[in-house]
Parts: C-alpha cells; sequence; structure tokens
C-alpha cells in the first residue's frame, strides 16, 4: 500500500537506505540533499519503505503546489526493482488533492503510459559510461571538443581545487546573473549551504579554472555518489569563454574517473547550445 507521510512522519534512515539501495539511485533523492534544497518536502512511501517518491511543495497564495526545487535535477520514484509503468501510475494517482498543481521531473526509470491525463514532456539527458580507459573515451570526443581543449591548454589555463565555497558561488552569481535572473539572494545562501554540506561529507567536488595571471575564469561543482559523477553547477567568465575553460573542466574530470565504472552525468538541457557541448563529449 501507498501512503502519504508528511515531513515530520518519514522515517529518513530508512529512506536513505531505499535511495542507497534503489537501482535508479540519485544524489538529488537522498533526505539531506532534499533537507537543504526544500526543507518541508513531504513524500509518498510503499509498503515498508519498498519504494519511496518525494513530495517537493511550496504554499503561494493559500495553494498548494508541487514543483521541481532548484539544484534537483530528477526526482521521481526510487525502488531496489526498477519501478513499472503501473507503479508510476499508482504513485501520481496518490498525490493527496490538497496539492492543487504539480509539476514533476520524473527520473529516466519511471516509465509513463502514453494513455494518461497527464500533460508530458520529454527532456534531454545526456551520459557517459566511464567503465572505459579515457584513452577509449577521448577516442570518441567529437574533432571540436579536442581542438577546443587544446586551445585551453595553450592559453595556459590551470585547474585547481582548492577555490572556497565562497568564492565559487560569488563567482556563479557574478557570471549568470543575466541567465539566472529568477535566482535571489537566498537561493545563492541554499547553493552555499548545500555545497559546503557536499565538501563536508565528500558528495561534492569543486573545481576552479585559473588564467597564467590567476585570474579565475571558470568553475564547476561534481556531485558524487558510488554509481554516478554529475555536471551540475558551473560558469565561465568572459576570458573562460574565449579560451574554451569548461572543456577543460570537464575533460579533468572525465579523466580522472575514467575506468571507475561510473557515469558521468551532464544533467542533459534541451537548451541548444549546452546539448550541443554536452554531445561533442562523445
Amino acid at each position: 500500500m501507498i501512503k502519504y507521510y508528511p515531513h515530520s512522519d518519514i522515517d529518513k534512515k530508512r529512506w536513505d537506505n531505499c535511495i542507497a539501495r534503489s537501482a535508479n539511485e540519485l544524489i538529488y533523492a537522498y533526505s539531506w540533499y532534499l533537507d537543504r534544497v526544500i526543507p518541508e518536502w513531504d513524500a509518498l512511501v510503499l509498503n515498508e519503505y519498498q519504494a519511496v517518491m518525494p513530495l517537493t511543495w511550496a504554499k503561494k497564495r493559500g495553494i498548494q503546489y508541487l514543483y521541481p526545487p532548484l539544484f534537483t535535477q530528477q526526482l521521481g520514484i526510487f525502488s531496489p526493482n526498477l519501478p513499472s509503468a503501473e507503479l508510476t501510475h499508482q504513485f501520481l494517482g496518490m498525490i493527496p488533492e490538497k496539492f492543487r498543481y504539480a509539476q514533476i521531473y520524473l527520473n529516466e526509470s519511471n516509465p509513463v503510459k502514453n494513455d494518461t491525463d497527464y500533460l508530458m514532456q520529454l527532456n534531454n539527458n545526456h551520459e557517459i559510461d566511464l567503465s572505459f580507459s579515457y584513452e577509449k573515451i577521448y577516442e570518441n570526443y567529437n574533432r571540436n571538443c579536442k581542438r577546443n581543449i587544446k586551445k585551453a591548454e595553450n592559453c595556459g589555463l590551470e585547474i585547481h581545487s582548492d577555490m572556497t565555497v565562497r568564492t565559487f558561488t560569488e563567482f556563479v552569481k557574478k557570471n549568470l546573473e543575466d541567465q539566472l535572473k529568477q535566482l535571489k539572494n537566498k537561493d545563492y545562501q541554499t547553493l552555499t549551504d548545500l555545497i559546503t554540506y557536499l565538501m563536508n561529507n565528500r558528495s561534492g567536488e569543486l573545481y576552479g579554472c585559473y588564467s597564467t595571471d590567476g585570474a579565475l575564469c571558470g568553475v564547476a561543482l561534481f556531485l558524487l555518489t558510488q554509481q554516478r559523477c554529475i555536471f551540475s553547477v558551473c560558469a565561465s567568465s568572459e576570458y573562460g569563454k574565449q579560451c574554451q575553460a569548461m572543456y577543460l573542466l570537464v575533460n579533468n574530470q572525465i579523466r580522472k574517473y575514467a575506468g571507475s565504472g561510473k557515469i558521468f552525468d551532464f544533467s542533459g538541457s534541451n537548451i541548444e547550445g549546452i546539448a550541443y557541448f554536452n554531445s561533442t563529449f562523445g
């Protein structure tokens, strides 16, 4: 039986155990991650935490609704056995009526029937299997990707991992403010708190790309689990864009985890330019 649990009733130890054992494990679904991006989340739980689904909600003008929180690409249903389309619809059907509207990013392992009343959109994701050697993976980079990595190297760019969380968030805010106009100061504080936790618990890695004169020109946050390395938040200065800093940052991380058996997850995108960038890595 699927039951609704308000936040205060969720057994987070059992919840996190279910996520860790899930065939479709994602870092976004752990209780500690959700607590930092949307503290008052609720849940749907099958029997004794055999399968779970977070309900991330907010209230506006007295109306409660479900929405995907920031810095969280996929949620949905998680289980040691991949959910069937039938189970997916059972979970969706158990969402309490008090949530008047819902926008939910299901994960890639949640099949949805075609004959449904839900309005659906298929989103892109991009992944690389890191079971192979770096040399083998590099062979699949396209010519433009290899050329841009070489350009970054010829510019003398260097990558360092000793950047502070504050430096990272301030650089992101400065260089992405035009693209992320919807983000408020509290959202940057949420990002700061999340990254601090990730770094303290070895679940994240921060890298900065520096010019020959020591100027920071590109940053990237990667999320880590046993199964995945996820390319999460990134930004480049104008000089970083000219010298292709982001190609160097991603290539560095792929080289680091090549042969690990992890999946390198680009977090996908429906934006043509970002999707092209991802695709050049094969």
